[in-house]
């Protein structure tokens, strides 16, 4: 009896030494390489685009995850999806210059059957309002319609490099047949810029034909093709 006395408080000390393991973080379903946001843009609307890669737009990767919320029924533990996040990470603060408006945009495919073979549904967040009122800032965006549509969402946080949505289910419009359970496949992501030129400035274009840009001009800075990234809400 005294050996078992012996025993038994070193296996219990044994047990209290034994590390603990923090949870893995889920991986990024979009991964794009570092210093590609070089501001070539599109040559036939912006000939103004800066040179260099601009690290306020530089999408390095995409994080789609689900949000749930527990309850007892019955006592007994359920888990209901309650909607989800998207966190766009950059190699940069997403502060555009002086006179740049920003627009990033997180998109997948959704298995509403309006928008056909290019129907797109997610994320959209510009760094500044509307000057006209029309458009929300941040919005679901989505063509499940025929056409696209922005639904308003609350602001995302921004904290750092990253930017993160967070979309309750009760505002995805029913016709998108997004809710629990389904998969978003082709997930890409885009970030454009939208230039408000001085009065009365324009930028000669590289090649005579494009006809240059005058008073407004947008382009692609940084984007990556719909791949094979999947995310199904649960």
């Amino acid at each position: 009896m005294r050996r078992r006395l012996l025993v038994l408080p070193a296996l219990a000390a044994l047990s209290f030494a034994l590390p603990s393991f923090a949870a893995t973080p889920p991986a990024p379903q979009v991964v794009d390489p570092a210093g590609d946001a070089n501001g070539s843009a599109n040559a036939v609307y912006d000939e103004s685009a800066p040179v260099g890669n601009q690290a306020y737009a530089d999408v390095t990767s995409i994080l789609w995850k689900t949000t749930t919320k527990t309850s007892k029924v019955k006592k007994k533990t359920v888990t209901t999806v309650t909607g989800f996040t998207v966190t766009l990470t950059l190699s940069g603060p997403p502060t555009a210059p002086t006179g740049t408006e920003v627009v990033y945009r997180a998109l997948g495919t959704p298995p509403c059957p309006g928008g056909g073979t290019s129907a797109f549904f997610g994320v959209v967040y510009y760094t500044q309002p509307d000057a006209n009122g029309v458009n929300p800032q941040s919005a679901l965006r989505d063509n499940c319609t025929g056409a696209t549509r922005l639904t308003p969402i609350a602001l995302p946080v921004i904290a750092g490099n990253t930017i993160t949505w967070t979309v309750p289910l009760s505002v995805v419009p029913a016709d998108t047949k997004v809710k629990a359970g389904t998969t978003l496949t082709g997930l890409w992501f885009e970030t454009r810029e939208i230039e408000n030129f001085p009065s009365g400035v324009c930028f000669p274009a590289p090649v005579p034909t494009y006809g240059g840009s005058c008073g407004l001009g947008a382009g692609t800075l940084d984007n990556s093709q719909a791949g094979t990234a999947t995310y199904t809400l649960k």
